[in-house]
């Protein structure tokens, strides 16, 4: 399987600004699962249509992959499908932009500039 170039992570703008000034950003599902979960680009409406509906406070990390210091994984997940994960915390100097994510009726857009 190719990996992509970038991954991107959901996280919600008070997490963000507490995270931003960091070198590293540690999910609280690295403590719970031993990882943090990410999305390829084309999943990210259905990730947040599923465990985020109606939040408006949401922004969508891009990460090059690259750069990660961690080591990230395309996990398989029951049903089909696969997810990239990454096994430790983020290196915020692998995050290369941070966008909004905006309701659109009942979809979800976000707009890489």
């Amino acid at each position: 399987m190719t990996v992509e170039q970038y991954v991107y992570h959901i996280i919600s703008a008070e997490d963000w600004n507490q995270t931003s000034h960091l070198e590293y950003y540690r999910a609280e599902s690295l403590e719970s699962e031993g990882f943090i979960h990410c999305s390829f680009a084309h999943q990210i409406n259905a990730v947040v249509k599923l465990f985020y509906n109606g939040r408006d406070d949401l922004l969508v990390l891009k990460i090059e992959v690259d750069k990660l210091l961690p080591t990230m994984k395309v996990d398989p997940i029951p049903g089909g499908g696969a997810f990239p994960h990454i096994y430790g915390s983020i290196n915020l100097s692998a995050i290369s932009g941070v966008y909004s994510i905006i309701r659109e009726g009942l979809d979800y857009s976000w707009y890489e500039e």
